[in-house]
């Protein structure tokens, strides 16, 4: 598994690995799946670009995401 730099904008600690890690393991609906999917694995350490292919979604909804998940925390 390859790691990437994470930029100011997309670092996340690990404690939001956690968090994330726990909600994935109880979302219950697919969308909120696949976004915290990509979330955690931004998280992880994989690019944006790697996020959005794995849960097959656009880069700019990864983008989305992350932005709505920072204002929130």
């Amino acid at each position: 598994m390859q790691r990437h730099d994470h930029s100011p904008e997309t670092w996340l600690d690990e404690a939001d690995r956690k968090r994330l890690a726990a909600a994935l393991a109880g979302a219950r609906e697919a969308r909120v799946y696949r976004r915290l999917e990509a979330l955690l694995l931004v998280a992880e350490g994989h690019s944006m670009a790697e996020a959005a292919r794995r849960c097959r979604v656009n880069r700019s909804s990864v983008h989305r995401w992350l932005a709505q998940y920072r204002a929130e925390q």
